[in-house]
């Protein structure tokens, strides 16, 4: 039954958001399928003394939000959302914003409900799908709209379902704008959302893999998964039960989580604490680690001055490669590139400022040609380091420069590579303090940077947060206010390099702060007093 309902999930999410081939047929198809049910509390005798606040609050909501029962086309009941306010379905309970009455439609199913656009519904049944919770009993990620909101430790598995396209009526304007607004208010009601079982956790976000310690993985779930995210996946398994790290990226980037508390020395870390369904998810994660270096040999690190051998043009010849640094007065530096005897002043066209005397990479930057890249570390006039590519087929050329060393031997374990053509850097940002944080770069026949309009922060370290905090739930000032409370754990998580970060606290607390001239706008003061240990560095 279980893989029913899974597989019934599914079905909804990929017929809603239009990742099948016909969006209309396959929603009727499914609508047919549902048996909607009246709102109701979970039974008393499946939790007897737990649900008497559950039952009051469907009580309230008879007052709040009233539904009227529409018979669709297919002879399906819809709940049509009388008024804003607090709806719950068995134990999960969300939040509707008040502009919503009487535009949405609510479907329940066995697994949970669905909320669509009632415009939109009306002129097709399923359409305007908007969101769906569920529950369900064992955890998917199948990547095609759904995301975690909770879980249990007796694995139980709470879900939000989005769109992966618009699927509303386009035929007439008002209905489409109408939509979009519903969809953007969509994140309020996400976060409103909040599951009436004992020991649910709400951490999900901070975690690669968050049901790595109560169900075996598969290897189909890491497939598509980065060196990166299986490493630290492996790791957060340890960090559950309090391990520290001798690396210091990993140290730093489990500091930030909220449900990390690092107690244990890594050399006096016992494995034997970890239950066998971790063990074996470890054991797994090791070898997909593993079979993605296999897979993936470069960046491939060599030492300047030695002769190397590699196909850089993909004609299946090596080419002796020789990559050599000399010093001239000054403070001066020759840099000279040997292909096949012949010898390239790459320090000029590059513009290499203080290069890196003793490595070189060889890089394969996009699986989807044959060539290999040629990368040159600088370390720049003040530590601004600088990755320069070049490129061989018979002649030298130059393909750009990445910002930062994005080498996992550079970067604490962190590969900037993803085989893909895309390569992440490291930006330095001033906006708060002077801080890095990660950039994107594009290799298409040159290598050019990409603005994301989002960077996240490199993991370093966290600040005091003298007092409260008013933060936004976007980066716009006229979304909804919450508030970090202050403490002495509070790291910078993202900017848009201009004016926004999202402050996390360390009980989870987190929200989008706006800085304008150096000042927090929420607080109209300094950040130096409110944040501790703010530095700008020359």
């Amino acid at each position: 039954m279980r893989k029913k309902l899974v597989v019934l999930l599914m079905v909804s999410v990929l017929g809603f958001t239009g990742c099948g081939p016909s969006l209309a047929k396959e929603v009727k198809e499914l609508v047919k399928q549902e048996k909607p049910q009246k709102n109701e509390t979970a039974q008393e005798d499946e939790k007897p003394q737990e649900n008497e606040t559950l039952q009051g609050e469907a009580e309230a909501q008879e007052t709040t939000v009233r539904e009227d029962e529409d018979v669709s086309d297919d002879g399906q009941e819809a709940a049509v959302l009388k008024k804003g306010g607090s709806y719950t379905w068995q134990e999960i309970t969300v939040t509707f914003p008040e502009n919503w009455a009487d535009k949405c439609l609510i479907m329940e199913n066995e697994t949970g409900f669905s909320v669509y656009q009632k415009a939109s519904y009306e002129k097709e049944n399923g359409m305007g799908f908007i969101c769906g919770f569920s529950r369900l009993e064992e955890a998917v990620y199948y990547g095609c709209g759904e995301t975690m909101l909770g879980y249990t430790d007796d694995g139980v598995f709470y879900y939000i379902n989005r769109p992966t396209d618009v699927p509303c009526d386009i035929s007439q304007e008002s209905i489409m704008n109408e939509y979009t607004e519903m969809s953007a208010q969509s994140d309020e009601v996400e976060e409103s959302a909040r599951f009436n079982v004992p020991g649910i956790h709400y951490d999900v976000e901070e975690y690669i893999i968050p049901s790595s310690s109560i169900c075996l993985l598969q290897q189909e779930m890491l497939y598509s998964m980065s060196d990166n995210d299986l490493w630290i996946a492996k790791n957060e398994i340890y960090a559950r039960h309090g391990r520290k790290f001798g690396n210091d990226y990993l140290q730093r980037y489990f500091n930030q989580c909220s449900w990390y508390q690092g107690t244990i020395a890594a050399k006096k870390f016992d494995d034997a604490v970890l239950n066998e369904i971790e063990k074996k998810n470890v054991e797994l994660l090791s070898e997909a680690k593993k079979e993605y270096a296999r897979k993936h040999p470069y960046p491939k690190k060599y030492q300047v001055g030695e002769t190397v051998r590699e196909d850089l043009d993909g004609t299946g010849t090596y080419n002796e490669i020789r990559y050599q640094v000399n010093e001239l007065p000054d403070w001066n530096y020759e840099c000279l590139l040997t292909i096949d005897g012949e010898t390239y002043a790459v320090g000029e066209v590059a513009g290499i400022w203080t290069p890196c005397e003793d490595r070189f990479y060889v890089t394969d930057i996009s699986e989807y040609d044959e060539t290999l890249e040629i990368a040159i570390l600088d370390y720049g006039p003040s530590d601004d380091l600088v990755t320069y590519f070049f490129k061989y087929d018979g002649d030298l050329y130059y393909l750009g420069l990445v910002e930062g060393f994005p080498f996992a031997e550079e970067n604490g374990g962190i590969n900037g590579f993803d085989g893909y053509g895309n390569i992440t850097g490291q930006l330095r940002v001033d906006l708060i303090e002077t801080a890095e944080t990660e950039g994107q770069w594009r290799y298409n026949g040159t290598i050019d940077y990409q603005e994301t309009g989002w960077h996240k922060y490199i993991p370093k370290r966290s600040h005091i947060l003298y007092e409260n905090l008013p933060v936004y739930s976007k980066m716009d000032e006229t979304s909804v206010m919450k508030t970090i409370p202050a403490q002495n754990e509070v790291f910078f998580m993202g900017t848009d390099l201009t004016e926004w970060i999202l402050v996390k606290g360390k009980d989870g607390s987190s929200g989008y702060m706006r800085i304008v001239d150096g000042k927090i706008t929420a607080l109209n003061k300094k950040a130096d007093g409110v944040f501790s240990d703010l530095y700008y560095y020359d």
